[in-house]
């Protein structure tokens, strides 16, 4: 980073990770070992046959600290204008404000 000029860097799981929660753990673990030099966001990990559980939107805002909730949709395929957008925007707005 240093090499490069960058000061800060988010971290972030990538589409589809086998296990989000992990991954964000690992991810709070990197930002603690570097504050200041690296931010987590969670990723929505919602598939087909389920939605994400606001609980680990939760947990990634108010214990590990994350600055943000990333929806990509190709990557999660979720349309932002759909039924399950609408349910991201509302759960990641709800702890925004907390």
């Amino acid at each position: 980073m240093e090499e490069c000029g960058i000061d800060a860097m988010i971290v972030q799981p990538y589409p589809g990770a086998t296990d989000a929660a992990k991954t964000h753990d690992r991810i709070a673990n990197l930002c603690s070992k570097y504050p200041g030099r690296f931010s987590g966001w969670r990723v929505s990990t919602r598939t087909r046959t389920r939605r994400p559980t606001g609980r680990e939107v939760e947990r990634c805002v108010k214990e590990l600290k994350f600055v943000g909730v990333k929806l990509h949709p190709i990557g999660h395929a979720v349309i932002p204008l759909s039924e399950d957008g609408d349910w991201s925007f509302k759960t990641g707005r709800e702890w925004e404000c907390r």
